[in-house]
């Protein structure tokens, strides 16, 4: 047999790819997909392109294509081909690219086409966030500025696989079950075969959130979508239908919606992948402990490749994968001068740093659509405890590092709370889900605290919670440090510096006034609800100013109650003229007290970043602090150490495996068992195509036979006098129809060459000398 490679070029444009068409055989799809990867580019382009197609229209397709062992390892290895070929190109020149390098769409063979499995009804990005700040160098920076009607073949590469791949793995885990965790343990253990492979997990990791994002979390819920509760403009619908049909199953015990055994499997496959991806966080060098680690953060006001300020810049609506420009734009900080240098340590943490941001902000709003549902109804005592009961439990897979959901949470809502720009949507956002998330927490401890007897701070049954609620406070922190540092360039840079216009600038000032009340309400629950800990883990200098700035507040609180008409009135006043002049003088003031304003340093120790205000053995005021607060973020550090470890461990069975399934392909036994199964198909398919080919033979041959036949008879009754040898005569009468006829047959005819005298003479003549 030989494998034609002028497949895709045949003239079969106009026949289309539709649902009647579809993937016949695994051993087929196998072997195309091992052999996609040795073929030309431009055929690349188009067998991904064809089988994307087939996978989106074709649902018999994807169940012959998912039982293979083959797509898993063969996708993989081509992304992370396709990776390394997008971060060679970008870290060797980023600056003289040309023209036709950069942009968005299908270019084969030089021309540039559109792609039709491109969903362009995506939310696009907010022109406020997309709008680059006049401080940026575009030279210096040219993947910023891509143009959004071209791409280069390798991005176009990069968006079919990833697109194939997010595809098939969204449709393993809505089956739900043991099938779900293997298919996504299957794809984190890959990394271990590649370079670059956590990297590429990274990224389909994101492109598996943002499938689930886009169709929901459940199979066929178009089928199942009510449309009539489902406003026209309303993003994210199919996963907005998929989080109510969950939440009516848990709420009705199963008596609505779905059976209650499906719904947990939902929820368990969306509490496995959030401990998927705080263990690729972690992995990455973002956990909690890490964050502390200030120098990291870019000291730039401006974010080289969003544009934010003192921040990453994420859009409004729904967040895709990660793209190739991502990519590329984490590609320069590849480049080290030595091999186990920090430099070297510090690059590949940045490099990860805005893939980290995009993961986390993806996780959490996929889970947002069903731990804080529409359908439920706040004053139900069932609905206020669905969320607490959600996030209580624990994912057992990855190990018991992580702790419950609400842990996991956390963590990727601090990664977001250090690298966001303040001023943003999705920070204003993050805060006010870190609000929940810490009132629940406290309702954790509280009912530890009540079950066990104690109450002390960082007790063995509320030490991992009190550790989590003391980075929150050390995270706000360095939030407030940042919010001052955006609002001194707002309000000391022209309107159009940083923002295209007035009132963008407005609605980024207004954000960031809220997302500073936020943070302060998140500090003062920590210190009602949890003043234990923090007397116990900040430094006596630390402690006693963040009492007196928060005592100020309840202080202000108390004098700016309205105590008469008068002063009613002007509060009247000032909120109809759409000003809150005291509270953001009151947050003013908060900003400015001695807390917020110190405290920004950090004491390093070895791999242990340790923030100044936490307590380690500082004298103030002629006392000694303790050194529970150093201890806290060694166990912080610590446990950022066991979630890799059980995270690496858990991969050991599928990637066991992998390397299993490889090996059966040195062995002869193996290969010959396959190579019968291979004969077998072959041989079935090739009598199937003879027995076709007969057939058609022998109707072809039955309707030209009945042609001819046809064709005959027609023939006789049709005389034309120019094209046969017969004789006509004019005629006398009309026919059996009382047609008049022109010219008739001459049936009596008689040729007047044998009636000449001289032919009629000589024929007598020898006659009669024959006759002698």
């Amino acid at each position: 047999f030989q494998f034609n490679t002028e497949w895709a070029s045949l003239p079969i444009a106009e026949v289309g790819i539709d649902t009647s068409q579809n993937v016949r055989n695994t051993y087929a799809i196998s072997t195309i997909l091992r052999l996609l990867r040795f073929l030309t580019n431009t055929m690349k382009e188009r067998w991904l392109f064809d089988l994307l197609a087939l996978m989106r229209v074709s649902p018999p397709s994807v169940r012959a294509v998912l039982p293979s062992c083959d797509w898993q390892p063969c996708l993989f290895h081509m992304v992370s081909e396709i990776v390394e070929e997008i971060n060679s190109s970008g870290s060797s020149s980023p600056s003289t690219k040309s023209d036709n390098e950069v942009g968005e769409g299908i270019g084969v063979g030089g021309r540039v086409e559109e792609n039709p499995l491109i969903n362009h009804d995506e939310p696009k990005d907010h022109t406020e966030n997309n709008a680059l700040a006049p401080g940026i160098n575009k030279t210096k920076h040219p993947q910023v500025e891509a143009t959004p009607h071209q791409k280069t073949p390798v991005r176009t590469r990069f968006d079919l696989a990833l697109k194939l791949y997010s595809i098939l793995l969204g449709h393993c885990v809505r089956q739900g079950g043991d099938k779900a965790f293997h298919a996504v343990e299957q794809a984190a253990s890959l990394q271990r075969v590649c370079v670059n492979g956590h990297e590429v997990f990274s990224i389909v990791l994101s492109h598996l959130l943002a499938e689930l994002i886009e169709n929901g979390t459940i199979a066929n819920i178009d089928s199942m979508m009510d449309i009539s509760s489902l406003r026209g403009t309303e993003r994210n619908k199919a996963l907005k239908q998929s989080a109510r049909i969950v939440t009516q199953a848990i709420i009705s015990n199963g008596a609505d919606g779905l059976d209650m055994a499906s719904a947990v499997k939902q929820w368990r496959c969306l509490r496995h992948l959030t401990a998927v991806t705080v263990a690729v966080v972690t992995t990455s060098g973002f956990g909690v402990a890490e964050l502390f680690d200030y120098r990291n953060q870019n000291a730039s006001a401006v974010d080289e490749i969003s544009g934010g300020l003192h921040g990453i810049r994420l859009p409004e609506g729904a967040i895709s994968g990660i793209t190739a420009s991502d990519a590329m734009a984490g590609a320069g900080f590849n480049t080290h001068d030595s091999a186990n240098s920090p430099e070297r340590h510090r690059s590949e943490r940045e490099n990860y740093r805005r893939v980290c941001v995009i993961l986390s902000s993806q996780i959490l709003s996929l889970l947002d659509a069903f731990i804080f549902p529409d359908t439920l109804d706040a004053s139900q005592p069932t609905s206020q405890l669905h969320g607490l009961t959600l996030v209580r439990s624990t994912e057992q897979r990855l190990g018991q590092a992580q702790g419950p959901l609400l842990a996991s949470l956390i963590r990727l809502s601090l990664l977001l709370m250090a690298h966001l720009e303040p001023s943003s949507v999705r920070f204003l956002q993050c805060c006010s889900r870190l609000r929940c998330f810490l009132h629940w927490t406290l309702e954790l401890i509280r009912e530890s605290v009540a079950s066990g007897g104690y109450s002390a701070a960082f007790h063995e049954l509320t030490a991992p919670l009190d550790r989590l609620v003391l980075a929150i406070v050390l995270q706000c922190h360095r939030a407030f440090s940042r919010c001052s540092a955006v609002l001194i360039e707002i309000e000391s840079s022209p309107a159009d510096k940083y923002f295209p216009s007035i009132d963008s600038r407005q609605k980024n000032y207004r954000r960031l006034f809220r997302a500073t009340l936020e943070l302060r309400e998140i500090v003062m629950a920590a210190y009602r609800g949890r003043n234990e800990v923090l007397r116990a883990a900040l430094s006596l200098q630390a402690y006693e100013a963040l009492q007196a700035g928060l005592e100020e507040i309840n202080n202000q609180k108390i004098q700016g109650a309205p105590k008469s008409s008068h002063r009613r009135s002007s509060m009247s006043r000032a909120s109809a003229s759409g000003g809150s002049g005291s509270k953001e003088a009151s947050l003013r003031a908060f900003m400015a007290n001695s807390w917020v304003t110190g405290f920004h340093d950090v004491d390093i120790d070895g791999n242990l970043v340790i923030p100044e205000q936490v307590a380690n053995g500082q004298i103030y005021r002629h006392r000694t602090a303790s050194n529970r607060g150093r201890l806290a973020i060694e166990e912080l550090a610590s446990e950022s150490k066991t979630i890799i470890k059980d995270y690496n461990n858990a991969l050991n069975a599928p990637f066991e495996a992998y390397c299993e399934d490889q090996r059966q392909w040195a062995e002869t036994d193996a290969v010959r068992d396959m190579e019968y199964e291979g004969d077998i198909a072959v041989k079935r398919f090739s009598a199937k195509y003879r027995s076709d080919l007969s057939q058609i033979t022998r109707l072809v041959s039955l309707r030209t036979e009945a042609a001819d036949h046809r064709w005959k008879l027609v023939a006789r009754k049709i005389n034309e006098p120019w094209m046969e040898n017969g004789y006509w005569k004019l005629a006398k009468h009309t026919d059996r129809l009382h047609r008049r006829i022109l010219l008739v047959r001459n049936r009596n005819f008689k040729s007047h060459e044998e009636a000449s005298y001289e032919l009629m003479l000589g024929r007598e003549r020898e006659k009669a000398q024959k006759y002698r």
